[in-house]
């Protein structure tokens, strides 16, 4: 519908300013056409605003049902969302336990304990990150979703958690020094920071 009044008012203009007139006067005849043509056709505007206004409200409505559908079908798929205070919860157990964990391990002599270390506290970057609202199967994917305006620290985080896949995947053959280890706490340690869980 809106294709052909375009092409209406353009059959209009083009027959208006295609004659031999001067350009004021075509213009003004323009005007008076358009003019004379609104009054005449004010009915036709009002039922189709309001058949238009109509079907925009049914449409916003079958959205709104729809959209309560799908929440309930992702309710029965992967249960309720955490609640505020589960979530508050898990970053105060953060907080107090697991980055004293992660603290005493980086301080330890045994590699071993240093590569744990950052495995557990990207952890709690994932748990962080899920507490934030971040959706994704893991940190890297929540990471890909995140927008660097939201996430001053998100350089440090992408770093930090890409060690912790070498580490993963590589496994003992993974030559970690005491000095990188401390490095990749650090990286973490500004992300905690940001978001005030340490």
């Amino acid at each position: 519908m809106l294709m052909l009044l375009v092409l209406f008012f353009l059959s209009i203009f083009i027959q208006q300013f295609g004659s031999s007139a001067g350009w004021w006067e075509r213009l003004f005849s323009f005007s008076r056409t358009l003019v004379v043509l609104s009054k005449n056709s004010w009915p036709v505007w009002q039922i189709s605003a309001a058949v238009i206004s109509g079907l925009g409200s049914v449409f916003i409505g079958y959205n709104l049902i729809k959209r309560k559908s799908i929440e309930r079908i992702e309710e029965e798929i992967y249960g309720k969302p955490p609640s505020d205070e589960f979530l508050e919860g898990v970053l105060e157990d953060t907080k107090d336990k697991r980055w004293a964990r992660v603290v005493e391990l980086i301080n330890s002599n045994e590699p071993s304990d240093w590569k744990l270390a950052i495995i557990e506290a990207d952890v709690i970057l994932e748990g962080l990150l899920r507490a934030q609202g971040y959706d994704g199967e893991g940190v890297g994917e929540m990471l890909k979703g995140i927008e660097p305006s939201d996430f001053l620290t998100l350089d440090a985080a992408w770093e930090a958690h890409k060690i912790r896949n070498r580490i993963a995947h590589s496994g003992s053959d993974f030559d970690l020094t005491e000095r990188e280890a401390k490095r990749v706490i650090t990286l973490f340690e500004s992300v905690f920071k940001e978001f005030q869980i340490i």
